[in-house]
């Protein structure tokens, strides 16, 4: 609107002085002044002219003006609705704002419980990780477990046995005495004992060598009474002093009593024969170990020395160049090398052979009523043997030597009757021998 009335402004400046001009013109003319009258017709030809160009810019002026104006009108209307626009935007993000405000406190709350979740998670986490521990624990007590159960059901298997057998024994020994009150009673008393050692044994506390030293204490009791018995026998039957008027003739009493004392002898006798017959089945017992055992059969007395065993060669325990001291049995069990192993609980019990090579292995089995030996070679304590494990293990190097020198050596196991502090038993055994 501005640049509209400055341009009329403009235009009517123009004519009006156009207009001025061409009075003057014309007064100039009148007058006759022909110095004037000469150039003003071109004068006003050249103003017309541009008063012409200068309508014609004006009215171009004014229809750019009408199409700017128009271009405003439009653009106002657009600003206007972009204004309603805008409003409606700064309500939707006020909204926003709100939600995101809201969110933000959504957030905070989350955050902190994320926080306690996590740590709850440390924690479930850290008490899973015991629970692992626990159950690798107890894995490994169920597995020590069905070990002693094997132990255990070895140990049943090869007491099953000795016990059947101890048991026929006194079941005789106390039908044998069932006639005689004095000895009954001293067998029923034993069996007693004996019945509860036996359930001691199934229970798997006690070895075969704690029942024949539990029998033996009882043994030696029933020997004490004997030799009690013995005395009060010999005390009625003993010479008096002479008398001085001639010995009368015996009474009814004295009669009764070389009668009551004969029983008591006899008695004492049969007792000493039971005692006799226990002490051979306990010296039968004392051979038995936890091994499945054949049955035993003493070694034979040392004899002279065997040709030596040769380098590379693997011999069983039965080898003539193996020599035995003491009693030792044999042992039958699968597992066994050949199937067959020796074994001694007696004091001082050994073996020797001699070999010819540079090194030499001995294999057996180890339990847990096996005890220690010393191992010489050539005369020198090399080193010991301890036999013992918690299960049972078969086939095992116990004892190897290398670099010796070429040619014979003689080496040596003896039973030192000591044992692992966990062990129940002192036995040695051997199974098979390896030499290179």
């Amino acid at each position: 609107m501005r640049k509209k009335g400055w341009m009329l402004a403009l235009t009517s400046f123009v004519v009006g002085g156009f207009l001025l001009f061409s009075g003057s013109t014309n007064a100039f003319a009148g007058n006759g002044n022909s110095e004037y009258s000469n150039g003003v017709p071109g004068d006003i030809a050249t103003l017309a002219a541009s008063v012409q160009a200068l309508t014609n810019t004006v009215n171009s002026m004014q229809t750019n003006n009408t199409s700017l104006q128009k271009t405003v009108d439009e653009l106002t209307t657009k600003v206007n609705a972009q204004a309603v626009t805008i409003t409606k935007l700064q309500a939707d993000n006020a909204a926003l704002q709100t939600q995101v405000n809201a969110h933000e406190q959504k957030f905070v709350t989350l955050g902190a419980s994320i926080t306690d979740h996590a740590a709850k998670l440390e924690k479930l986490a850290a008490a899973d990780a015991a629970a692992a521990g626990t159950v690798k624990t107890l894995s490994d007590s169920v597995t020590a477990l069905q070990t002693q159960v094997q132990v255990n059901t070895d140990k049943f298997t090869s007491l099953g046995g000795t016990l059947a057998d101890h048991t026929a024994k006194l079941e005789k020994l106390a039908a044998d005495n069932e006639t005689n009150k004095s000895k009954l009673a001293t067998v029923d008393t034993l069996s007693a004992s004996v019945a509860t050692m036996n359930a001691t044994i199934e229970a798997g506390k006690i070895t075969a060598e704690a029942v024949a030293t539990k029998l033996n204490d009882k043994i030696n009791a029933l020997d004490a009474r004997v030799t009690a018995l013995q005395g009060g026998a010999n005390s009625l039957v003993a010479a008096p002093a002479a008398p001085a008027t001639p010995e009368p003739t015996p009474t009814a009493n004295s009669s009764q009593s070389s009668a009551e004392v004969a029983a008591l002898n006899a008695t004492i006798a049969a007792l000493k024969a039971d005692v006799a017959s226990i002490k051979t089945a306990i010296a039968d017992l004392q051979t038995k170990t936890v091994a499945a055992s054949s049955g035993t059969t003493p070694a034979p007395a040392a004899t002279a020395p065997a040709a030596p065993i040769t380098g590379g060669a693997t011999v069983e325990e039965n080898n003539a160049a193996i020599t035995y001291t003491g009693t030792w049995s044999d042992g039958a069990n699968a597992a066994f090398s050949s199937g067959k192993a020796k074994y001694s609980g007696t004091a001082n019990a050994s073996l020797s052979f001699t070999f010819k090579g540079t090194s030499i292995q001995v294999g057996g089995y180890k339990s847990a009523y096996m005890g220690i030996a010393d191992v010489m070679i050539d005369g020198q304590k090399v080193g010991t043997i301890d036999y013992y494990n918690s299960a049972n293990l078969y086939k095992q190097i116990l004892f190897s030597a290398s670099g010796l020198a070429a040619g014979d050596h003689t080496i040596s196991i003896v039973r030192t009757g000591t044992k692992n502090a966990a062990a129940l038993g002192t036995n040695i055994n051997i199974d098979y021998v390896i030499t290179k």
